[in-house]
């Protein structure tokens, strides 16, 4: 009983889990690609919504002159101010998710690469412990108690 519990163990140690340990790094390697690939794709639409569209060529239309209430020369906290809006303008456009945008009445741009979870995670104690064979190798363990029992309790000839 012993030899086939070491037995067991042993091919455990040495064929089990080094499966495991491969498929859990394929799997890493996986979501890793998956997410540099997702934020390049974000970088790349960031970046092509702050491109300024091509100018259209000149016609013949008047322009009117409008007065307006700039002042003509800035301080260097007006500057500061506004330089720090818009900044702020674009970090709260890049950050909309689908759900704030729909709230908000707007839509967002065509080829947005929203990541989406599909799998439960694997961070749990049942996870980690492999709940299974800490299980199995209870009942082994209540096996051999009752058998050391039954065998102490045997009569002796």
């Amino acid at each position: 009983m012993i030899f086939l519990s070491l037995l067991c163990l042993a091919v455990a140690a040495l064929k089990i889990v080094p499966q495991q340990n491969a498929a859990k790094e394929a799997t890493r390697m996986a979501l890793e690609t998956q997410n540099a690939e997702v934020a390049l794709a974000l970088t790349a639409t960031q970046e092509a919504s702050l491109w300024t569209p091509t100018p259209l060529p000149a016609t013949s239309t008047p322009v009117v002159a409008m007065a307006t209430d700039t002042p003509a020369q800035w301080s260097a906290a007006q500057i500061q101010t506004a330089t720090v809006a818009a900044l702020n303008t674009q970090v709260a456009l890049a950050q909309r998710t689908p759900t704030s945008a729909a709230m908000a009445g707007t839509a967002l741009a065509m080829g947005t690469v929203w990541a989406a979870g599909t799998a439960l995670p694997q961070s749990g104690f049942a996870d980690e412990a492999n709940l299974p064979t800490l299980i199995i190798v209870a009942a082994m363990l209540i096996a051999v108690i009752l058998l050391v029992r039954r065998l102490r309790l045997a009569p002796t000839r």
